[in-house]
C-alpha cells in the first residue's frame, strides 16, 4: 500500500473564531465608552452651573450690602425765589410752570414781610407753597408770579383759579390779576375770597381781559393774616 505524504497527513488547520463576535464587542466598548463621556460631561456641566450660581449670589449679595437708599431729606432748607419764572408754558394749558410748588417755590416772589417755603401735603399732590408773616410784622404777606405773559395782545382773556388756606378763617384772600401796557398804569382785577373756618382747602378764580397789545400779566395773591397756603395755581388763555 502507497504511504500518504508527509504533508497530507497533518490535522487540518483550526477554524479561526466568527468575525461577528469581534465587532460586537468593539462596538459593546465603544458604547460604553460613548455612554461614560456623556456621564462625565453632564457632571461637569452641573458642576459649573452651580459654581456660577454660586458666584452670581455672592455678587448680587455684594452689591445689595454696598447699595445706597436715595430718600427725602428730612427737612428742606428755605429759599427765596427767583423773581422770574422759567420761560415755555405748563401742564395742558397752564401758563404757570411751577403751579403745584412740589421741588421750590421757584419762578415765585414772596411779597410782604414773611418767608416762604414749601410745605408737604399738597391739595391732592405732595406739596404747597406756604406763606408766614414774620415775627412782630405787620401787612400784605402773598406770593406772586411777576410775568406769567410778557407780551399779551389786546383782547386776550385770562382766567386764574387757586386753592388756598389760611390760620385765619375771618381774613379773606385777595386775588389779582395786573395788566400792564409797555406805557401806562397797570390795570388791576381782584377777587376776595373768603377761607373756609374748618381750614379746607378753598378755590378762588379771578379773570382779566387785556386791552393794550404788548402788555405782561402779573399775578398776585395776598392776605393779612398770619399764614396763608397756596397750590395748584391755574391761569389760562381762554
Amino acid at each position: 500500500m502507497r504511504a500518504t505524504p508527509a504533508h497530507l497527513a497533518l490535522p487540518p488547520p483550526r477554524p479561526s473564531r466568527p468575525i461577528k463576535g469581534r465587532h460586537l464587542r468593539r462596538r459593546r466598548r465603544a458604547e460604553l465608552a460613548r455612554r461614560g463621556g456623556v456621564v462625565v460631561a453632564v457632571v461637569l456641566m452641573l458642576a459649573g452651573l452651580v459654581e456660577l450660581g454660586r458666584v452670581l449670589n455672592s455678587s448680587t449679595r455684594s452689591a445689595g450690602e454696598n447699595a445706597t437708599t436715595v430718600g427725602l431729606p428730612a427737612s428742606t432748607p428755605s429759599a427765596r425765589p427767583s423773581a422770574q419764572p422759567p420761560p415755555g408754558s405748563g401742564v395742558l394749558g397752564n401758563l404757570v410752570l411751577n403751579w403745584s410748588f412740589e421741588q421750590d417755590l421757584r419762578g415765585w416772589t414772596v411779597l410782604g414781610p414773611a418767608d416762604g417755603d414749601r410745605q408737604v401735603g399738597g391739595r391732592t399732590s405732595g406739596s404747597a407753597a406756604r406763606i408766614d408773616a414774620k415775627a412782630g410784622a405787620k401787612g400784605a404777606i402773598g406770593l406772586a408770579l411777576p410775568a406769567v405773559v410778557t407780551d399779551a395782545q389786546a383782547g386776550k382773556h385770562y382766567t386764574a383759579t387757586v386753592w388756598i388756606q389760611s390760620t385765619n378763617a375771618g381774613v379773606p384772600v385777595t386775588l389779582r390779576l395786573v395788566t400792564t401796557p409797555p406805557s401806562g398804569r397797570p390795570e388791576v382785577v381782584q377777587q376776595v375770597v373768603q377761607p373756609d373756618k374748618e381750614r379746607r382747602w378753598t378755590k378762588g378764580i379771578v379773570a382779566a381781559t387785556v386791552r393794550t397789545s404788548g402788555s405782561t400779566v402779573r399775578f398776585e395773591v395776598t392776605t393779612t393774616a398770619r399764614s396763608l397756603v397756596v397750590d395748584e395755581v391755574n391761569i389760562r388763555e381762554d
